[in-house]
């Protein structure tokens, strides 16, 4: 999910970090990560690099018995 603001109003987490959440849909687990628009100040490109590299080899350490979805499109692993 993209959007730290958006996703402590939605899910009533007000202290919720980037990274791994412990909410899951069905077997799909949640990742979240800072919104990338030009807007968003908080987080500058290398910084959003990193965040999301780590979303990468999270993915590409998964153990291939669940669907994740990314950007609302799921892929099988």
């Amino acid at each position: 999910m993209l959007g730290l603001g958006a996703y402590r109003t939605a899910f009533a987490k007000p202290k919720a970090k980037i990274g791994l959440q412990d909410e899951t849909f069905g077997d799909t687990k949640t990742w979240l990560l800072p919104n990338p628009s030009g807007l968003n100040a908080n987080h500058q490109l290398p910084d959003l690099v990193r965040l999301f590299s780590e979303l990468r080899s999270a993915v590409n350490r998964n153990d291939h018995s669940h669907s994740i979805v990314l950007g609302g499109f799921e892929e099988m692993s």
